[in-house]
């Protein structure tokens, strides 16, 4: 059978009811009714669909329409039930009381069954749209990143060549022409080797920053204290001629990626270590505390600090607050521990103060 209507150019009713077990239904209303006999009429109340009475099927319609009562969906007609007077002649064992108030209750039955099943035809529809924007943006996203390899592959090839050109002819003319040149001339070109190395080391950092965002997420349950224990011991290490008091919180685990976890903390404590340089009591702390049902970690120091209203500021890109001959740095440091708490569903943030120390807080979604 063709489909006889299209709801907005969408659906037909054969879309939103099985109208073979509609049919099956008003054949057990018209047993129940004594034998009414009931139809489905196309949109228009003029052209059958089917009618059923307490036998099944009928092919043969004799006599005319009663009753007839639209099945509507936003407002417009999908098709209409009805009753089937009987030929003149015939005995009427329904009253019309009876077959106005079945034709009635079953259209509105069947109206709600309809609606039911555009419903789900809408959402269908949604999921379907949804799923092809996903689709469409992954895609993209697939392109985006193979542009993001490509500039990579540039910016590790392309400028590195010169950077080393820069160096290399600087060290020549240092070394070649060392006598010819005065002291300053020599400082200019030590000064030119210092910033195409420090322009080298830029490099190397946005090269990783951008890997680290393609990098594959591997979760598992990470015991941060244990991991922050590990770094402190190190930092000891590679920092002999100083006094560096850690001290670290037991217990804290989370569920996290254990190789972004440890990068993250390792910037943080580093910068710890970098910024109480100049206190002969540096003292750096790892912990957590409870905010809103959830764990909030911190590495806390008593070291320089830095202007509050400038915080945001550190999370970006060769981002600063003191000059590099106090602090030395490229200032990326604490973009990788962004990138990694965002990648973990969380945020960061810090409180400070000049000379009063810094603490830095993050949350996981672990």
């Amino acid at each position: 059978m063709d489909k006889p209507h299209l709801v907005d150019g969408k659906y037909a009713i054969g879309d939103l009811i099985d109208l073979e077990r509609l049919r099956c239904l008003l054949e057990e209303f018209s047993r129940a009714s004594g034998g009414l006999t009931l139809a489905l009429l196309d949109p228009s109340g003029r052209n059958l669909l089917f009618a059923v009475n307490g036998t099944g099927c009928v092919a043969d319609t004799p006599g005319s329409m009663e009753c007839v009562t639209p099945i509507l969906i936003k407002g417009q007609p999908i098709a209409h039930l009805a009753t089937l007077a009987e030929r003149p002649n015939a005995s009427r064992v329904v009253s019309e009381e009876t077959a106005g108030n079945t034709a009635t209750f079953l259209a509105h039955l069947a109206r709600t069954l309809a609606e039911l099943g555009y419903a789900h035809l809408e959402l269908k529809e949604k999921a379907a749209h949804l799923e092809a924007q996903v689709k469409k943006r992954t895609e993209d996203l697939a392109v985006a990143t193979q542009e993001m390899d490509s500039f990579s592959y540039s910016i590790s090839h392309d400028l590195r060549a010169p950077l080393r050109g820069i160096d290399g002819w600087s060290m020549a003319l240092s070394e070649d022409y060392h006598d010819v040149l005065n002291a300053e001339g020599r400082q200019y070109l030590e000064r030119l080797r210092a910033e195409s190395q420090r322009m080298g080391r830029m490099i190397d950092a946005l090269l990783q920053l951008s890997r680290l965002g393609r990098a594959e997420f591997t979760p598992s349950r990470v015991d941060l204290s244990h991991l922050a224990g590990t770094l402190a011991s190190q930092l000891k290490v590679e920092n002999p001629d100083r006094h560096l008091e850690f001290v670290i919180q037991p217990g804290l685990s989370v569920q996290g990626d254990a190789h972004l976890l440890e990068i993250a903390l390792d910037n943080l404590l580093n910068n710890a270590v970098k910024f109480t340089g100049r206190r002969t009591d540096a003292r750096i702390e790892f912990g957590a505390t409870e905010a809103d049902g959830r764990l909030v970690f911190f590495v806390r120091d008593n070291g320089a600090g830095f202007e509050m209203a400038y915080a945001q500021k550190l999370f970006g890109v060769f981002q600063r607050m003191h000059r590099p001959a106090d602090f030395p740095g490229i200032g990326i440091g604490l973009a990788f521990v962004q990138r990694i708490v965002q990648c973990h569903v969380g945020k960061v943030w810090a409180e400070t103060a000049v000379d009063q120390g810094a603490t830095f807080y993050f949350t996981l979604s672990g």
